[in-house]
């Protein structure tokens, strides 16, 4: 997997700890990184 500077060891961190995401999970976590890549490629 790839890593996005701190934010993606962040998110990565996260599912070791909470275990595999559900659907709802799955989607938010989705939501958040396409707004990171937003984020990225503006910045």
């Amino acid at each position: 997997s790839e890593v996005l500077g701190p934010t993606g060891l962040e998110v990565v961190g996260a599912l070791e700890i909470n275990g595999p995401p559900g659907a709802e999970d799955y989607l938010e976590l989705t939501k958040i990184g396409e707004d990171l890549a937003k984020k990225i490629l503006a910045g």
